[in-house]
């Protein structure tokens, strides 16, 4: 999900091919997908750009969950830089200040 923010930062929510630290995940494929893909669902990662999408900055791991399927995020910005992620699956609410999140893993 790509949502503009109030600092006009472009932020994306997803889930990555392979969870942090890895670089392989094993790919399915059938009723849901013909071709085989990553169904990784267990980390919800975050990232940035400040230049209309042209770059990115690194993927932040803002929730994990072994066996979970953080999935399908709703973004809620209540005020500027302050975030709330909700998913549809697994129930996942979490809030985070932007400029605490980009500092920290900085």
């Amino acid at each position: 999900m790509l949502t503009r923010l109030q600092s006009g930062k472009i932020m994306m929510v997803f889930n990555q091919l392979y969870k942090a630290n890895e670089n392989d995940t094993s790919r399915v494929a059938g009723q849901f997908s013909e071709i085989a893909a990553s169904w990784q669902r267990e980390e919800l990662s975050v990232c940035f750009s400040d230049d209309e999408a042209k770059s990115w900055s690194n993927p932040i791991v803002v929730a994990s969950c072994k066996g979970a399927w953080l999935s399908y995020p709703y973004v809620f910005e209540q005020a500027e830089n302050k975030i709330w992620i909700t998913t549809m699956q697994s129930q996942l609410k979490i809030c985070f200040d932007v400029e605490e999140l980009i500092l920290k893993y900085s």
